[in-house]
């Protein structure tokens, strides 16, 4: 993972090719934790 910051960091690759759920807002985070607790979820 520190590997892949670094990468990012440099500016070799975007963070948003790691994204695999966007989440506007914070009004309803339940939904991104619970999202994150079954990572099998929404694949």
């Amino acid at each position: 993972m520190e590997r892949l910051a670094e990468v990012v960091m440099h500016g070799r690759m975007g963070p948003s090719l790691m994204a695999t759920h966007v989440f506007k807002g914070v009004d309803n985070p339940e939904e991104a934790l619970l999202l994150m607790k079954d990572k099998s979820r929404g694949t």
